[in-house]
């Protein structure tokens, strides 16, 4: 019985660690993936928050400028980027966020109510200029709103980018952090096994022991009735 409790405590012990570790992956699987959801995907948003500003709102006020985008079109393109701008935002702005995000993000919104402001005031301007001329082309006529909505843009797009850096940096915060939890997890098992090891070679020693001495002292009964012919001799059973 101590012989069999012996051999079943280390396999016992090894499959604790095994389970054990494998919880430990799976958190760190989980782990990687929140950084996808939480750090990843959220930069890509981000991007094409920033995209509107500059693609949907400045590129198309400065196309009707130079000529090249009728009044009325960029009218239309202004007031739905707008709205996807302000879907998208509030959208982000879901989900837990840092105190240092949460700061950013308040900033964000400030600047984001002033460019409202003016870009809403263009899109008015570029829907009367499209009734007074019929060609809707107002080339040249925009060059001080070009001005304001840089102004008033800029700051926004500056607080987004600084958002994006600080996801970033929480990005490879976690990661280094996950990194660091398998770098342990290696350790620790390699640690394991060769307490294991050692565990195992304590073991046969004995279990060697203890059947290498009944086995002696049944050779050194069995020589002396040999050598005596006294078959009175006990027979050691352990």
């Amino acid at each position: 019985v101590k012989l069999l409790l012996l051999s079943i405590f280390p396999v016992i012990f090894l499959v604790y660690i095994s389970v054990m570790m494998l919880n430990e992956m799976g958190e760190l699987n989980e782990s990687a993936k929140g950084i996808y959801d939480k750090q990843l995907i959220p930069l890509v948003e981000l991007k094409r928050i920033s995209d509107l500003l500059t693609d949907e709102i400045v590129d198309q006020v400065s196309l009707s400028q130079a000529g090249l985008a009728k009044a009325g079109d960029a009218a239309e393109s202004l007031k739905n980027a707008q709205v996807m701008f302000n879907e998208k935002w509030l959208s982000y702005k879901k989900g837990e966020k840092s105190a240092e995000e949460i700061e950013i993000i308040t900033l964000i919104d400030q600047q984001a109510e002033i460019a409202s402001k003016e870009i809403s005031r263009i899109e008015e301007k570029l829907t009367k200029m499209a009734k007074i001329f019929k060609s809707g082309d107002v080339n040249g006529k925009l060059g001080r709103d070009i001005k304001s909505l840089y102004t008033v843009s800029e700051p926004v797009k500056h607080s987004l980018f600084s958002l994006v850096q600080l996801k970033t940096k929480l990005a490879e915060y976690e990661m280094n952090n996950i990194s660091r939890r398998y770098d342990d997890n290696i350790k620790n098992l390699f640690y394991t096994l060769a307490s294991i090891l050692i565990v195992l070679a304590l073991i046969i020693s004995v279990i060697y022991r203890s059947i290498r001495k009944p086995i002696n002292e049944l050779k050194e009964t069995i020589e002396s009735i040999a050598v005596s012919s006294d078959l009175t001799i006990p027979i050691p059973i352990n």
